[in-house]
């Protein structure tokens, strides 16, 4: 095979991976036949697609016949703010009408994706514009996608603007049977997880990130990897994240987006069973129900933490899940390595076989404290460990305490009680 048939081969198989729109895929050939032809402003014509001979020749017809497809949403998984164009509208417009649809949302996490203390104080930290393109990805027309003052609605974090308009149009998975009050374009993608995965699916930059946006680039180490987790689950092929986060009531899909914030949705998914091994050997036993994807996810520094108490409420043993990195000082100025590396995972994997998942620790302990165990306390922290000590951040935001309750310690198969 030739050399640039090679290469042209190889682009299509990272555009395929990657994800790319059709438009950014027809960008990037056109740079390759550009450099493969050695004509600075040669467009992508059949004269050079003759050069590449007639097993691409096949190939590259699919992608030119989408390359006039658009991305209806303008999401690009951090890379770009969306740009706003039309009448400035804000979600309480929306709430004239969808009462029930604005009342939930303004409970959300998305509400205020952009304005939390979390965020807030993670950004300062590291102020990198990736951040903001999803954190307030609305941009006024012809704004600066580098100045956060020319991002609109921020106060609004992820908003019914920010999902459904588009100019004078609304976005919608289903385009009502009689519209009255809208014009439509129907994306049939917003039904799908692949919606979400547009902000819960990415890798960690090249290097620290805080490079000129220009030059920003995604290494090859998950960040957040919540959509890849889904896929690799039970759930895959039979549920949606739309499913479980925005279940129907009353005919319609809530906005409600409960998840690894919520104090009721968090304690009816967890629960702990103990069974006793032997006189200072517990099996602690973690079970997370119907959930679609590994925990904890999302945010890197979340933390679910596990206690066993006493009848005092006093702590005699936790169980931490987490991701754990380290810094890797000589990627810090790579173009092509994360200067962050997995140390350790200790996690709910997702569920492959059934519904549930579980997480399946032995626990070592003195006889009088096995004896004394009497209840178990599940939270959450978000907050990195190696920042607790200078964060700011209350403990109402930066810790939640979710489920409390007594537990009693079955007999195991080997014990003689």
């Amino acid at each position: 095979m030739l050399n640039r048939e090679k290469q042209i081969l190889e682009l299509l198989a990272f555009c395929n991976t990657s994800k790319m729109t059709p438009l950014s895929i027809c960008d990037s050939l056109n740079i390759l036949f550009k450099k493969i032809i050695n004509r600075k402003h040669q467009p992508l014509t059949s004269v050079s697609l003759r050069l590449c001979g007639k097993r691409i020749f096949h190939i590259l017809i699919i992608f030119l016949f989408s390359c006039t497809e658009k991305n209806p949403h303008g999401f690009t998984k951090g890379l770009t703010p969306v740009k706003w164009e039309g009448k400035l509208e804000s979600s309480k417009d929306c709430g004239n009408c969808h009462k029930e649809i604005y009342k939930e949302w303004k409970t959300t996490r998305h509400r205020v994706a952009f304005t939390n203390e979390l965020y807030k104080e993670s950004h300062e930290r590291e102020p990198l514009i990736w951040c903001v393109n999803c954190h307030a990805p609305m941009m006024k027309a012809g704004g600066d996608s580098l100045k956060i003052e020319d991002r609109i609605f921020t106060e609004e974090g992820i908003s019914c603007i920010v999902c459904h308009k588009r100019g004078d149009r609304i976005l919608t998975a289903h385009t009502p049977s009689n519209p009255k009050e809208h014009e439509y374009i129907e994306v049939k993608e917003m039904k799908r997880s692949e919606f979400c995965e547009n902000c819960h699916q990415f890798n960690f930059p090249v290097g620290t990130g805080n490079v000129p946006h220009k030059n920003f680039k995604y290494s090859n180490q998950p960040m957040q990897n919540t959509f890849t987790e889904w896929q690799m689950s039970y759930f895959y092929g039979k549920e949606t994240c739309q499913d479980c986060h925005m279940q129907p009531r009353d005919g319609y899909k809530t906005h409600l987006f409960q998840g690894g914030h919520n104090k009721e949705y968090l304690a009816k998914t967890f629960s702990v069973n103990l069974e006793k091994i032997t006189n200072t050997d517990v099996k602690l036993t973690l079970t997370a129900k119907r959930i679609g994807h590994a925990f904890p996810t999302g945010d890197f520094f979340r933390t679910l933490i596990v206690k066993l108490l006493d009848k005092e409420e006093n702590e005699i043993k936790r169980v931490v899940l987490r991701y754990e990195y380290e810094e890797v000082a000589v990627n810090r100025n790579s173009e092509t390595l994360s200067a962050k590396r997995l140390r350790e995972r200790n996690i709910i994997t997702p569920p492959v076989s059934r519904e549930d998942a579980y997480y399946i620790k032995n626990v070592s302990l003195s006889e009088p404290e096995v004896k004394n165990i009497h209840s178990y306390e599940l939270s959450m922290s978000y907050i990195n460990e190696s920042n607790k000590l200078f964060s700011g951040v209350e403990d109402n935001h930066g810790k939640l305490v979710f489920k409390r309750e007594k537990i009693k310690i079955v007999p195991g198969i080997n014990t003689d009680e």
